[in-house]
């Protein structure tokens, strides 16, 4: 998930994608709420509304807390 976090704050939103689905279908992931949520802001970034709002919606699934403002994520800080 870092490295998705890493791609993401580099604009490098595929490759972002990629390591996020990644973590994510480990499924070992303590915070799967912020991998979905990064998800969802890079398919945002893209202009994949549709996409971006089946994450968010997957990230209100596992427990989002509505308070985070996009670019926020428990455990990791300010992305």
């Amino acid at each position: 998930m870092q490295l998705g976090v890493w791609h993401f704050q580099k604009d490098e939103w595929g490759q972002a994608i990629k390591f996020l689905r990644i973590a994510l279908d480990k499924g070992r992931l303590e915070h799967p709420e912020a991998a979905y949520q990064v998800l969802g802001d890079c398919y945002q970034c893209m202009g994949n509304e549709r996409m971006a709002q089946e994450a968010f919606l997957r990230a209100e699934g596992e427990g989002h807390a509505p308070e985070l403002s996009p670019g926020l994520s428990p455990g990791l800080g300010l992305i």
